[in-house]
This record gives structure tokens, sequence and C-alpha cells, in this order.
């Protein structure tokens, strides 16, 4: 008896299972929202909407459908209000298209509310006030006033406040409540934030973490703040970045503590985990003129402990030898100021002339923030000139001064900013004829993002030079101006780019001004491209002539990038070719952008 009524109900369980299979169908549909146009409110409400994540899991009935678009309006209105629009409306339709459901959000945005004001008080209220909380204002917040009240630009204006105070001594500051008022009536929103500020406190003792073979003193002498000065967050950071830039540190980390002293004082902790102090670099290079090349590097950059670095360069071509020794100090006398000793030696080959030269500088490098620095300094250096109009043995005593402005977000591979180098020699010969002239040099690189992700880069260079004070024969011609090389001007024949005598001989000149404009693009994070153009001229004046003939150059290039920097292999085609002097094109191959 149990036995058949088990199975009467199992039938009757298939049964309608099977009329549910015969008669339930999905009712598939698709999401048009309407009224919207922004690209940025589109991604994020079709990122937000359930209709849209759920699409390929219809609803069985018409109902549920209408219940799953009833539940994404609240959500949708919610992302509306993300991007100040308070008054949004939102109606939702169901048509049938040929057998699917259309689900249409029509999206009324109404007017957009305006940042009007903010207000910080201090909690609790028993405390007594502080000036500077009264005088925070929106653009302390980086807040535009009467600007749309994103709610992305309120969250990060959170980060912001903590910072402002803590820029006044105050580490331990907390928001505590925060109020975001919106006025229907005026369309406007002004934020209120109750903040506890904590104490004041002041920079205390510096406890020094992790170091092995870098000493303690290296690490002090990078330290931007004194103590007892009051605290300030971007003193820590300036720290961080100052350890960071010896390369001497893999990490470097700096935490205050939790708590202050009796006195007011904030111990401070510097973490670090050294790294590697010596490097060694071997690259290869390739021009039509100069050939195969091969520069090779050795460094030691932790010298007796004290961060100071000790570096041998070399560059071997077929027309071209050169080698550099440098020295570096740190911290000559003072925390931003260095002192740099260089020995030189070069051998070069040119169509203009042939020089073996050894010179010795001495060189004094002030930063003066993170972008500017000033250097000056001696340099006495001998060459020997041959294959010239003006051969024979030089020696000169050089004063350099030049400044440089960086803005640029990468040393190797810049995507945005620019550069800006000024430098300024007075050179006298110490033996034999009187001479005396003065160079001037300066270049200018801008740097210009087209898009986002740095994928399509406007790059721009201008290089200007003068000599001043000398006739162009008496100078030694190895130390007057030329172009035409795998940086300026790349097309031309090697340094051949300057005025020429009756031989078709280049002999240098005393002004320079060349352009470059490059459009780089790059696809997918190892490959890229680049197309070029390049103008300008050597003259025999101190100044430009810009009536003259200017040789003009174009070419593309491919790029394969590295965290050392881009490979790049350009080919270029000079658009003024001189008889006898300029081949069809030239061909570059190296490590770096060429500006």
């Amino acid at each position: 008896m149990k036995r058949a009524v088990a199975f009467h109900w199992l039938v009757v369980a298939v049964m309608l299972l099977s009329c549910r299979m015969l008669t339930a169908t999905d009712v598939a549909y698709d999401v048009r929202i309407v009224g919207i146009r922004d690209p940025d409110i589109r991604k994020a409400l079709l990122s937000t909407s359930v209709l849209v994540s759920l699409k390929d899991k219809p609803p069985f009935t018409l109902l549920a459908l209408r219940r799953r678009a009833s539940g994404d309006v609240a959500d949708l209105l919610q992302v509306m209000h993300s991007f100040a629009y308070y008054d949004a409306r939102i109606d939702t339709s169901f048509d049938k298209d040929d057998g699917l459901m259309i689900v249409t959000l029509e999206i009324t945005r109404g007017p957009q509310y305006y940042l009007k004001d903010v207000k910080v008080l201090r909690h609790p209220t028993t405390e007594p006030p502080l000036s500077f909380l009264a005088d925070i204002n929106l653009s302390n917040l980086n807040l535009e006033q009467g600007g749309p009240a994103l709610a992305t630009d309120i969250v990060q204006a959170r980060d912001c406040l903590l910072l402002s105070i803590s820029k006044q001594g105050y580490p331990f500051a907390e928001i505590v409540e925060e109020e975001v008022l919106v006025d229907t009536l005026n369309k406007c929103v002004s934020l209120v934030y109750h903040v506890d500020t904590g104490p004041k406190a002041r920079f205390g003792p510096v406890n020094i973490v992790g170091l092995k073979r870098v000493r303690e003193s290296f690490v002090k002498q990078k330290i931007c703040w004194r103590r007892g000065a009051l605290f300030d967050p971007r003193q820590i950071e300036a720290t961080e970045n100052a350890l960071q830039e010896t390369q001497l540190f893999d990490y470097v980390s700096i935490k205050h503590s939790a708590t202050i002293t009796e006195e007011g004082a904030l111990p401070i902790t510097i973490e670090v985990a050294e790294g590697k102090h010596r490097s060694v670099g071997v690259g290869l290079g390739y021009t039509t003129q100069q050939g195969p090349g091969i520069s090779g590097e050795w460094e030691h950059r932790n010298i007796a402990g004290l961060g100071r670095t000790f570096s041998i360069d070399t560059d071997l071509w077929n027309r071209l030898q050169k080698g550099t020794l440098m020295y570096r100090i740190p911290n000559f006398f003072f925390r931003n100021q260095e002192l740099i000793w260089l020995a030189e030696f070069r051998q070069e080959e040119t169509t203009g002339y042939e020089e073996t030269s050894a010179s010795l500088s001495g060189i004094v490098e002030i930063k003066c923030s993170d972008r500017t620095t000033f250097s000056y300094g001696e340099s006495i250096k001998h060459l020997h000139s041959t294959k010239s109009d003006n051969s024979g043995d030089f020696t000169l005593l050089k004063v350099p001064l030049q400044y440089r402005y960086n803005s640029t977000n990468n040393l190797l591979n810049p995507t945005k900013g620019g550069t800006l180098s000024i430098k300024f020699t007075p050179i006298w010969q110490i033996f034999g004829d009187d001479l005396d002239y003065v160079e001037n040099m300066t270049t200018v690189t801008l740097y210009r993002s087209l898009d986002q992700g740095h994928y399509y880069v406007v790059a721009s260079k201008a290089v200007f030079g003068s000599i001043f004070g000398a006739g162009r024969r008496s100078i030694p011609p190895p130390e007057r101006f030329y172009s035409g090389n795998e940086n300026t001007l790349r097309g031309y024949n090697y340094l051949t780019v300057s005025p020429l005598n009756a031989k078709n001989e280049p002999i240098g000149g005393r002004s320079m001004l060349v352009t470059s404009l490059e459009l780089r693009v790059r696809h997918g994070e190892r490959f890229g491209w680049v197309t070029f153009y390049e103008i300008g001229n050597v003259y025999k004046e101190s100044t430009p002539q810009l009536y003259r003939k200017q040789l003009q150059s174009v070419g593309f290039g491919l790029r394969y990038y590295t965290p050392v920097g881009p490979f790049r292999l350009d080919v270029a085609f000079p658009l003024n070719r001189r008889p006898s002097l300029d081949d069809a094109f030239q061909f570059y191959f190296s490590i770096g952008q060429a500006f």
C-alpha cells in the first residue's frame, strides 16, 4: 500500500515538472538606458545595474523582471547622486520587440548640484577653537567652489583635510563625523566636518633600523626635519624620497610612534633594507656612420659607508673612444649639496677634425628643490686637434654655471612635464695665445600625453647655442658647434651640419638652433613606434641666421620597452641632402629615447 502511494506521488511530481517545463519560458530581455550621454556616468550606471549584469540569466516571468528593474532604480539613483544629480528621476517601461522584452530606463538628470562651502568644527566642542580650522576652505581640500559636488571628490577631500591638519602639527587627527548637506532649493551642497585634532606634536628622537654597511650618520644627513620642530608630514615624505634617490636601499619606511612624550615629542622610526651597492652595465649601439659601438659602466654607490659614488663609464665606437671617471661626495657641507670630481678622456675622428683630449673638473651641485638644480665649478681641458683649419694644442680653463629644471614624470621615458637646461661657460686659454670666449647652451623639452594611459605622447625639443667673444677660426675646432647625430637632426652625416669650406667640409659654427617634434605611440606594455620631424642649422655668426636655409629631416622608429628604458631603432631621412656629404638615410640603434 505504502509503495503504491509513493509511486502515485512520484508520478504527480513528474507530471507537474513536465508541465512547468512545457509552459514556463525564460523572459529574455535587453536593457536600454536613455537620457544619459556622458561616458563616465553611463559606465557607472552599466557597472551598477543588476539588469545588465544578470541579462544572461533572465527570469521566468514578467513579474520577476519587473521586480528586478524596480530594485535597479534605487541603486541607479545613488549613482546619479554621486555625480551630483540629486533631483534625478528614472522611469521604467517594458515593450516587446520581435519576441524580446525591451526594458527602457529613461533617466531625467535635472540640475547638477554645486559645492557651496565647507566648515570644519573641532570635536569635542569643549576644546578651544583653532583659527586654522576656520580658515580651511574648499580650495584647501582640492575642491572648486561652484564646481560639481561629485562624490569621488568629496571622498578624496577627507584625506586632504586630515593632511592639512597634520601639517599644523597634529599627526593623530581624525574625522569624527561628516555631514553632506544637500540644499534642494538652491541646488547646492555644503560640507561639515567634525574633527578631533588630537595632541600637538613636535619631531622627537629618531631610531634607524636595518642598516648594515651604510653608516647611520649618512642617513641622519638626509633627514629633512630638525628635532623639536613642529611635526609636518611633508618632511617625512621628503626624507623618504631623499633616501630612495641614493639607490642604496630597496625599502624605506618612516613611521611615527602612536603616542607622544610628556614634552610633546613624537619619536620617529626609520626602517630601511639595504640593496646592492655595486652595479655593472653593458650597452650596445649602432649608427650608420659610427658603426657598432659598446658601452660599459661600473659603479660603487657606498664608498666608506657614506653614500659616496665612484663610477667608470666607457664608450667604444669605430670613430669615437671615450672614458669617464666620476667621484661624487654627497652632503658636501650642506645636506642638498654635492661635490663631483670628473676625469674624462676622449678621442674622436669626424669629417671636420680629429680630437684627442683629457680634462679634470670639480663641480658643486646644489639641489634647490625637487625640480630645480644649480651647479658651478671649474674645469681644465687639454686637447690636441688635427685635420682642421686650426690644428694644434689647446689648454683651456672653463668655469661652467648651469641651471636645470625638470618636471617630467620619468627620467628614461617621460610622458608628461618638461625640462629646461641653461648652461653659461666662460672659457680662457691659459697657455699660448690669448683666447677667451663665452659659450651658452639652452635646451628645452616638453612632453604631453594625448590620453590618460600615456599611450600617445607628443615630445618636442629645442636646442639653442651661441659663442661670443672670439672669432670662429680662433676657437678650437672641437669646441665649435656641430649637429647631425642620433639626438639632433637625425638623418644627416655625423657632425657635418655646420658651415662648410670650399672643399665641402664642415668647419663648425658659433651658433646653433635645432628643433625636434616626435609622436610616440605605445602598443601594450612592450612595443611602440615613433615618427619625427626635425629642422635647424649651425651658423658662422654668434646668433642664428634664420633667413638662411634650414636643414630638415623626417623618420620613424620602433621601441621595445624594458625596466631600464626603451630600446630604440630609428631610421631618418634628410630632406635637404648635400652633395657628396649626406646619404639617403641613417640608422640609429641604442637605449633610451632620443630626448
